[in-house]
Parts: structure tokens; sequence; C-alpha cells
């Protein structure tokens, strides 16, 4: 009995996959390249200038000042924690934070200091 199942379902599956490929055979058949429809036309070029212009800049040092002082304030309260906490995971966990925090800080610092001398050269 169970042989018989067996080469049914292998004669069913058989037949299934014969239709599949007649299918996709046809649809091979009929169906022609498409052809792109949208024409290649040239990016709009932003000017450089818009880029740098005043606004631009000091929405920037807004941006690194508010970023600059958040991970400042993040430094000081996970050395503060590292400090507080005796021996155990959260103060091998606070010093990494520590860390990290620090040199977050000190990238913003850099970038804002960047952005600065850009301010002051602008004018000149």
């Amino acid at each position: 009995m169970a042989e018989k199942r067996g080469r049914k379902s292998s004669a069913k599956s058989s037949k299934r996959s014969s239709a599949v490929k007649s299918r996709s055979a046809s649809a091979r058949k009929t169906s022609a390249p498409k052809k792109n429809s949208r024409s290649r036309s040239k990016r709009p070029v932003r000017p450089v200038a818009a880029a740098r212009s005043p606004g631009s800049i000091k929405k920037n040092l807004r941006v690194v000042l508010n970023n600059l002082v958040l991970f400042i304030l993040l430094f000081l309260v996970s050395l503060i924690l590292y400090q507080v906490l005796g021996e155990g995971i959260f103060k091998n966990l606070f010093s990494v934070f520590t860390i990290l925090f620090g040199f977050v800080s000190v990238a913003f610092l850099i970038s804002l200091l960047v952005f600065l001398f850009l301010k002051v050269f602008r004018k000149r």
C-alpha cells in the first residue's frame, strides 16, 4: 500500500513539474524584451555655493554644539557613576561608556572647531 502511495505522489509531482516547465517555456516565447521607458536625463546639478551658504554653516554649528553638550554630559554622568560604584560588572560597563563618550565628545569638539574656522574664514 505504501509503495502505491509513493508511486502516485511521484507521478503527481512529475506532472506538476512538467506543467510548470511548459508554462515557463511558453512565457519566455511570448514575452518580448522590455525597453527602458525612461530616457536618461542628466541630474540637476546643485551649485557648490548652496552647500556652503552661511545659513547651512550656522545650522550645522548648532547641531554640532548640541551634540557636543549632550555627549559631554553623558561622559560626566558615566564618569561619576564609574567613581561611585564599587567593584563589579557595572564599574566595567561605565568605564567603557566613559571612554566611548569621551572619544565621541572629542570628535564633536574637533568638528565644532572646523565649523568655527569655516565661519571665520567665510567672513573674510
